[in-house]
């Protein structure tokens, strides 16, 4: 009887583990990202942002901590990976961070392509975000991009 009695609790411990919600989910990948265990959080953060259940601005958020999970591995690739798939989702007021930090990995060998995101960051940053962050620093890039031609 105890043998049973376990394998119902473990089926429903698994059970339980697999019912957060993606919000619950996006905290832990934060908390292992915030402990330094950049391998496990940047799995959890890319299945968060496969999950069906998961909205647009948690897909970006999820890709977004990918991202930085990424960068604490030293791993630039995977960190544009994620970014380009954050951008994706083209939710007004919620990809602009996204958007900017993807046009800082590609200033340098893209300047059109930089230049165009930074501008989509600022425009939704100004219109959806009451301009608040990233729009200064959108906009500042652009006047140093425009000025060093």
């Amino acid at each position: 009887m105890p043998r049973a009695r376990l394998c119902v609790l473990a089926l429903a411990a698994s059970t339980a583990a697999c019912a957060v919600t993606p919000t619950v989910a996006l905290e832990r990948a934060q908390a292992e990202a915030q402990a330094g265990r950049p391998e496990l959080a940047l799995k959890r953060f890319d299945t968060i942002a496969t999950r069906k259940d998961a909205s647009d601005e948690e897909r970006i958020q999820a890709c977004m901590g990918a991202a930085h999970a990424c960068d604490a591995l030293k791993d630039e690739a995977c960190a544009r990976t994620r970014l380009e798939r954050a951008i994706e989702r083209d939710v007004p007021g919620k990809v602009e961070p996204a958007l900017f930090e993807l046009a800082e990995r590609v200033v340098h060998e893209d300047r059109g392509r930089a230049l165009s995101l930074y501008y989509r960051a600022a425009g939704g940053a100004e219109k959806y975000r009451d301009r608040a962050w990233p729009y200064k620093a959108a906009m500042d890039r652009i006047v140093q991009i425009s000025m060093s031609r």
